[in-house]
């Protein structure tokens, strides 16, 4: 459903979308940490960590004096997303929480902890800076657009018989979990268009019959003109690589995932 524009948006009075501060983010974690902690769902993580939170930060980040969790501490962006993906892994996944679902009848209800705590942290780092997203696999990635999300959170279409079709959608997984991690180098987003280019060079010879010969071969075009794969003098350098890695690698994903969906019909 398309969010609905109330008065100022429509009117242009709005000039900019609101981006929360690194300050307004340790808020909203502890607004949302000490939801669930009064149910107990982060006991498992209390008992691990015993009480050496010291030491176990230091086993868990390689960071002293991140654990226990203070809000009025300074924590920096990257100890804020550590702290994020640890709750979301320690948390219950599924706790009893006492309601009252009618007239002098209490009950206890199946809460999905782990799937409310993700859905709401997303909703605050999706305005964080240029916006993030926690995945259902616990890391957090650099938010994409409308239209993307789709793309990048969806598994390729595969035969799950297949051996070859496993391991190319795990190296898919894991290109998108290097590319898009809130903490990727130039050089982890290079080796997720690699990975991606391995993938589409296993599949070449099909994929010369599914896309028509022209656009199999502009798709390895991508990754030669821009000194990815091999190095010549005609490929393009000095180029600004955060705009043009991310136009690569959704044309690559794009391609993948519409190839795969091709095959298996």
């Amino acid at each position: 459903m398309q969010k609905k524009q109330y008065y100022s948006e429509r009117n242009g009075l709005v000039k900019e979308k609101y981006r929360i501060s690194l300050r307004e983010m340790r808020y909203y974690l502890d607004k949302i940490y000490n939801e669930y902690k009064p149910f107990g769902c982060f006991q498992k993580l209390f008992d691990e960590a015993g009480h050496d939170y010291s030491l176990f930060s230091i086993e868990r980040f390689n960071k002293v004096h991140i654990l226990p969790f203070k809000p009025e501490f300074n924590y920096q962006e990257d100890d804020i997303f550590d702290l994020i993906e640890l709750f979301y892994e320690y948390i219950d996944v599924h706790s009893g929480k006492m309601v009252f679902n009618a007239p002098l009848n209490y009950g206890a209800l199946k809460v999905d902890y782990q799937n409310d705590f993700r859905k709401k942290i997303n909703r605050v780092l999706s305005k964080y800076d240029d916006g993030y997203y926690l995945t259902e696999e616990g890391e957090i990635r650099i938010g994409v657009t409308d239209g993307l999300d789709i793309l990048v959170n969806t598994e390729i279409t595969i035969d799950e018989n297949n051996l070859d079709d496993v391991n190319n959608s795990n190296e898919v997984e894991k290109a998108k979990a290097l590319f898009l991690h809130h903490k990727s180098s130039e050089t982890d987003r290079r080796n997720a268009l690699l990975i991606l280019g391995r993938v589409l060079e296993e599949n070449r010879k099909e994929l010369k019959t599914e896309f028509m010969g022209k656009d199999e071969s502009e798709l390895f075009d991508l990754l030669n003109r821009f000194n990815i794969r091999h190095s010549d003098m005609k490929q393009k350098k000095g180029y600004p690589t955060g705009i043009y890695f991310d136009w690569i690698f959704y044309n690559l994903l794009s391609a993948i995932d519409a190839f795969y969906k091709i095959r298996t019909k």
